[in-house]
């Protein structure tokens, strides 16, 4: 028997009376951002003019012709076109809403028509007693190349393999020398994930984008920095109700006053929930900002992203040295910042270097 074929269906394939092959369809059709979203679809081949049920998965009918999926041993990779009927414009808007489909993930399920659920029959009893969710041919996977035809009766996609996409960088992390690639405090660097409550300091903000830092030490206590505030504001911790950084939650308007040293946090929709932290008070990206001037904002025109003369944000350069300050900084050697493997997501070894 052929490696890989389910042998119910190797002895379909053989027998002299075998039942009708259906070709079922997923289309995944905004792949890249949502991989539950999905079309189920069959031809509507074979007499088949209502929906398919297989493996408890309803598939609806819509006229499809297709070609190209043979692999043959002396050419390349297969290249097939798919064509889709486009009745009430439903593909159109697809198109329309999902860049052309580019990059839709394509899988093409075949069976035979003895092995679809008993649901598909009359009194919902297959009459050959054979349905077998397993019994199918290898799912054949591909991803949409180019939209090559749209009108109001059908759209036509050219499919490619994982191996022929364009645009696609293998490995897809960018290698570079000298800057991380992370996201601040998101996936990758998650510095602050280790934070569980406002008093901890363990999310504190560090440093503007030019790695200026927000504290420095005076003597043997600590003061904000004055290239960055035009107050002097001196104590004898890092972070605290008594210390230089004081933490006030989330940014709010109202009651809410803020005065120098106090910190607060945004929540970003530019990066994705899954790319969140795990502390039980915030669950999506949080964007920083050290208040440097007394204020109580009154509405979302003090927002901290559009009022520079209230706020200063903490960012990351992406350097090295940047990291260092957050995870193995020997300024601040109190556990906070210190002793910490940098989760630098640059790669130095990369880097030019001469002899």
């Amino acid at each position: 028997m052929a490696k890989g074929i389910n042998q119910k269906v190797f002895k379909e394939i053989l027998s002299l009376e075998s039942t009708s092959l259906v070709d079922l369809y997923a289309l995944y059709y905004d792949y890249q951002n949502d991989s539950q979203a999905v079309l189920y679809f069959h031809g509507g081949s074979n007499g088949l003019a209502r929906p398919i049920v297989f493996d408890g998965q309803e598939y609806i009918p819509i006229p499809v012709e297709a070609e190209g999926f043979e692999i043959l041993g002396d050419q390349g990779l297969p290249r097939p076109k798919l064509r889709i009927s486009n009745a009430g414009l439903y593909v159109s808007s697809l198109l329309r809403k999902y860049d052309n489909l580019n990059g839709a993930k394509v899988v093409r399920r075949r069976t035979f028509i003895k092995f679809l659920d008993d649901v598909n029959f009359p009194n919902n009893k297959n009459p050959w007693g054979e349905a077998d969710p397993n019994a199918k041919l290898g799912d054949e996977k591909f991803f949409v190349s180019r939209k090559m035809m749209e009108n109001k009766m059908m759209a036509e996609f050219e499919l490619v393999s994982s191996l022929e996409l364009e645009n696609i960088n293998i490995p897809s992390r960018d290698i570079s020398a000298r800057y991380c690639n992370w996201v601040y405090r998101g996936y990758g660097c998650r510095y602050g994930s280790t934070s569980a409550s406002l008093s901890d300091g363990a999310d504190r903000p560090i440093a503007d984008i030019r790695d200026e830092s927000f504290v420095i030490a005076n003597g043997t206590n600590w003061q904000l920095n004055p290239e960055l505030f035009p107050i002097n504001k001196t104590a004898g911790s890092i972070h605290g109700s008594n210390g230089v950084l004081v933490h006030k939650g989330m940014w709010e308007t109202g009651n809410a006053a803020y005065s120098v040293g106090d910190y607060i946090y945004t929540i970003s929709d530019r990066v994705k929930n899954s790319q969140g932290f795990t502390a039980n008070y915030f669950q999506n990206h949080p964007v920083y900002y050290v208040c440097k001037s007394n204020h109580t904002p009154s509405s979302e025109a003090f927002k901290p992203n559009i009022r520079s003369d209230l706020w200063v944000k903490d960012c990351c350069s992406k350097k090295i040295s940047a990291c260092k300050m957050r995870f193995d900084n020997e300024d601040f050697d109190d556990g906070v910042n210190s002793d910490k493997t940098l989760p630098f997501g640059g790669f130095p070894g990369t880097d030019n270097f001469s002899y």
